[in-house]
């Protein structure tokens, strides 16, 4: 099957110690590839797809792409940007696959696609899926200044009251600066 993989930058040919070349479906690189990776941000985004056009994966292509990581050894950890579409479906997939997940809702500029992410995250989280132990609201939301700090613990508070789960913020190294941020 000749798939073009959102992966591709993370693993298309492994040297093995011998010197050796082993491709992803190699059942010697599976027997002998450990995880390098404590997880990987999951995009499944393939050619001509982009959420920004209301283009998503399907299922079957979320699993696929899922199944590869798992196969080839990537990584126990999927962290996902969004939970809306096909991506509410990636800790279901991944608790089969016993991989653990960590989802996300995707913040932006604009309050309506917000509230979507938002309540299709805390529809996740209401699942208490054994392997999401955390939820994450935003992503680089305020090094983009599209949320302010405030708006941003809102959400936070949010969607920690309606799960009773624990939530997480992912930015870059300047979140440090957002305090209060960093105490919700």
């Amino acid at each position: 099957m000749n798939i073009t993989r959102s992966l591709s930058m993370l693993l298309f040919v492994i040297v093995l110690s011998d010197g050796r070349i082993a491709m992803p479906n190699d059942t010697e690189l599976k027997d002998r590839l450990v995880p390098t990776l404590r997880g990987v941000c999951f995009g499944p985004y393939r050619a001509n797809q982009n959420p920004d056009c209301g283009v998503h994966p399907t299922t079957e292509e979320v699993r696929e792409e899922l199944q590869f990581i798992k196969d080839a050894g990537i990584a126990p950890k999927i962290r996902t940007y969004s939970s809306v579409k096909t991506l509410s479906n990636v800790p279901k997939i991944c608790r089969e696959l016993g991989l653990e997940c960590w989802p996300g809702a995707w913040l932006g500029k604009y309050p309506c696609a917000n509230e979507r992410e938002i309540q299709a995250l805390i529809k996740v989280g209401k699942l208490k899926l054994p392997n999401c132990p955390v939820l994450i609201v935003g992503n680089e939301v305020l090094h983009r200044k599209d949320l302010s700090e405030d708006e941003l613990i809102i959400d936070i508070e949010r969607v920690k009251k309606e799960t009773g789960m624990q939530v997480a913020y992912a930015d870059c190294e300047d979140f440090c600066q957002y305090p209060k941020v960093v105490e919700a």
